[in-house]
């Protein structure tokens, strides 16, 4: 009987540090607030998510890109969303493509002209986001229709058009160049929503939404003075 009173008293206080272990992780697993990291060979990104909105990245490796991004979040059902405030934000379709429409009499098509930096692949187009048309050249012609607006893009680089005057029925399109280069003042194609599942933020693509193949892990305690010395986000707020 002994045994069992000195057992019971030995596993009193185990049984109470894991019952408060287990909520706090449950706790820290349904709120977004927190710092989230994910890493590979060669580049750490740490993610954190004031408990007030704010939001900073922190960012060491190899790439020549910002070492802190900034801005605020917010969530919405399971989706997590970033409004970066600085660095200057570029997206590859942006400012990329130089569009003339005009239109041609006595032809019954609608015809595209395209100049890519690389014709080798081709291009796609998508028409008012339904129809979708191939080619393996630099040109393409299709039946005559109203068209609204249309995506473009080969293998590297898009563009997304709303067309001005419905009755154009030819389109010239001039890449100048692949995309724009990341560097310490401009942040290309960033990730700005997150799909939050348990105690991980899945990345989603800036152009679909779609889930990249990586994820970012929320750590339980995180003591490192990246925060602290960016000035942004203030840890005595939280």
């Amino acid at each position: 009987m002994l045994r069992n009173i000195k057992n019971r008293l030995v596993l009193q206080p185990f049984s109470l540090f894991l019952s408060i272990t287990t909520f706090i992780s449950l706790v820290s697993g349904c709120s977004v607030s927190g710092t989230y990291i994910y890493h590979n060979v060669d580049n750490f990104y740490y993610e954190k998510f004031c408990r007030d909105g704010r939001y900073i990245e922190k960012y060491v490796g190899m790439y020549s890109r910002p070492e802190y991004v900034y801005g605020y979040w917010k969530r919405s059902g399971d989706t997590v969303i970033v409004d970066i405030i600085s660095p200057q934000v570029k997206y590859s379709f942006d400012s990329l493509a130089h569009i003339e429409e005009k239109f041609i009499e006595n032809t019954d098509k609608t015809c595209f002209k395209v100049q890519f930096p690389d014709t080798t692949f081709g291009f796609e187009v998508i028409i008012n986001d339904k129809k979708v048309y191939n080619s393996n050249s630099d040109s393409l012609c299709i039946p005559h229709q109203s068209i609204k607006k249309f995506l473009i893009r080969d293998f590297f680089v898009w563009t997304a058009y709303n067309i001005k005057d419905t009755t154009n029925n030819f389109f010239s399109i001039s890449f100048t160049s692949y995309g724009y280069v990341s560097n310490m003042d401009t942040l290309v194609d960033p990730i700005t929503k997150f799909l939050k599942k348990g105690r991980s933020l899945y990345p989603l693509h800036p152009y679909n939404s779609e889930p990249y193949y990586f994820q970012f892990k929320k750590v339980f305690y995180d003591n490192r003075k990246y925060y602290k010395n960016s000035g942004f986000c203030n840890e005595k707020k939280q």
